[in-house]
């Protein structure tokens, strides 16, 4: 039974959010309306083929075995955040924009490291 409410758990802690979230960050203002329409159209299609090939990830792996490779998935998504999306806590979207234009985005990266 643990394995159907395990996989859940670290979704509800915001797993979630952070592809819903940094749309409304990583836009500059000129195309943020229009960006964040294909945004939400790329994640929904995500959900879709999630959602689409679980029965077949399901029959053919097993409940357990499909678990496991969502939970790997949700790993290496993670691992990606953590190492290639900068904390953008207290910086405003126009700071984060002029860090874009200036090639300094990464700064943000190393500001999250040193505290």
């Amino acid at each position: 039974m643990i394995e159907h409410i395990a996989p859940p758990f670290p979704l509800r802690r915001g797993g979630l959010a952070i592809g819903w979230l940094m749309g409304s960050e990583m836009f500059p203002l000129a195309i943020r309306g229009k960006a964040s329409s294909v945004h939400a159209a790329v994640l929904w299609g995500s959900n879709l083929i999630v959602t689409s090939t679980a029965l077949s990830t399901v029959s053919l792996l097993g409940t357990g075995g499909a678990m496991w490779v969502y939970a790997g998935l949700n790993f290496l998504c993670f691992v990606f955040v953590w190492h290639f999306v900068p904390e953008t806590t207290g910086h405003s979207l126009e700071d984060i924009e002029n860090h874009l234009r200036a090639g300094k985005f990464m700064e943000l990266r190393m500001k999250r490291s040193e505290k």
